[in-house]
């Protein structure tokens, strides 16, 4: 017989997370600061919800080559700093911590930037454009050379998509 919810420990109570505490354990306090309640009691109880709840978030995470906040935070602080993208990429294949099919679909992407940037610097220079381009674009072919440097040829880029 399941013990009644007020006799339930602190860490085991954290197994029915709130939208919004998931939401701060994904992206930060800072993220949703708005609130004027406090989503989580202090760090320790956050750092609770993040071990009681780490699997499932790690699996929801939806950026390849990134974790949640709370995965730097309380595990890795030394790169909690979101300026730090290279080196977190970088410590995630030197712990092997980065499955192939993220760094398949990085290595795609990477190389699918580059190439739309190639083709559009004709169109910049015939325009006036100024070659700016928005960093997601920078970051992503800079992860497929950082992971061609830490695995020279084991990960092939997935092919492309063909329209239907």
């Amino acid at each position: 017989m399941p013990l009644p919810r007020s006799r339930l420990s602190k860490s085991r109570r954290h197994r029915e997370l709130t939208f919004e505490q998931l939401l701060e354990l994904q992206l930060g306090p800072a993220a949703i600061a708005v609130r004027r309640d406090k989503l989580f009691a202090d760090d320790d109880d956050r750092a609770a919800a993040w071990a009681e709840n780490r699997d499932q978030l790690l699996a929801e995470c939806w950026q390849p080559g990134s974790r949640p906040w709370a995965f730097w935070h309380f595990e890795v602080p030394s790169l909690a700093d979101p300026d730090l993208a290279e080196r977190r990429l970088r410590y995630l294949i030197e712990q092997d911590l980065l499955g192939d099919d993220e760094a398949a679909l990085l290595l795609r992407w990477g190389d699918d930037q580059r190439d739309r940037l190639e083709r559009s610097a004709g169109y910049a220079s015939a325009y006036g454009w100024d070659g700016a381009s928005p960093s997601h674009y920078h970051f992503n072919i800079r992860a497929a050379a950082i992971i061609r440097e830490y695995r020279p040829g084991a990960i092939p880029a997935p092919p492309k998509e063909t329209p239907r």
